[in-house]
């Protein structure tokens, strides 16, 4: 019987998990993994990337150019053999994809001026950024738009558990969507030696797109 990975993958997926396992990947980036040779946490690669003598924006693209060597090595090699699944449901490429995505997002925002990374503000901003370009308009759904991103972002509310809820449900929802557009739901990622070629490639279309979402969340409005 051969396994059809894109329809087994979607029916593994949800909202609710996804959004589990990109918190998962959010928290274990800011203080990295001890369990992993080279994943240091998301601060140490910041400061491996910060140069008084470039911008803030030159040092954030150089970060952005390495992350997406580094995607594209992992998504090669975790798909050389067909599709692995992690306990939690996850595949594990789409693991190693969230930790190393959001280690990126929590290290743009460190290297823009941004010190309290477990804080609300931005981790829910790098949280958001896995939706790519659809980013914005997933907090403007949540009720994190206009409104409420002033008492969010600048003063540092706590939002309520129910708008909290409400993030996650649209982000989750989003974040499927933009996994399937990219590819990352597609067969031909299970298919051994082809879906080590295809993972590296939709791997790093994708970590663009989290790239630029991140930064136009914290780059300075002059660099943005």
């Amino acid at each position: 019987m051969m396994f059809d990975g894109k329809s087994e993958v979607k029916k593994m997926l949800s909202e609710a998990l996804v959004m589990q396992a990109a918190g998962w990947a959010y928290d274990r980036a800011v203080e990295g993994s001890s369990s992993v040779p080279g994943l240091g946490s998301a601060y140490r690669e910041a400061e491996e990337y910060q140069d008084a003598n470039r911008t803030c924006e030159q040092c954030v693209d150089s970060l952005v150019r390495w992350t997406k060597a580094r995607v594209a090595a992992s998504g090669f090699v975790l798909n050389l053999g067909g599709a692995v699944t992690l306990p939690a449901a996850i595949p594990a490429d789409l693991a190693a994809l969230f930790y190393q995505q959001m280690r990126m997002a929590a290290a743009i925002a460190w290297l823009c001026g941004e010190r309290e990374l477990h804080g609300l503000r931005v981790r829910t901003l790098c949280l958001a950024s896995l939706a790519g370009d659809g980013a914005s308009l997933c907090l403007d759904e949540a009720g994190l738009g206009k409104s409420m991103d002033r008492q969010l972002y600048e003063a540092g509310r706590a939002c309520s558990g129910q708008v909290l809820t409400q993030f996650n449900r649209v982000l989750g929802a989003k974040v499927l969507t933009r996994m399937a557009q990219s590819g990352l739901l597609t067969a031909g990622r299970f298919v051994p030696l082809l879906g080590g070629f295809l993972g590296a490639g939709i791997n790093v279309h994708y970590t663009a797109a989290v790239a630029r979402a991140a930064k136009g969340f914290f780059l300075p409005r002059e660099a943005a």
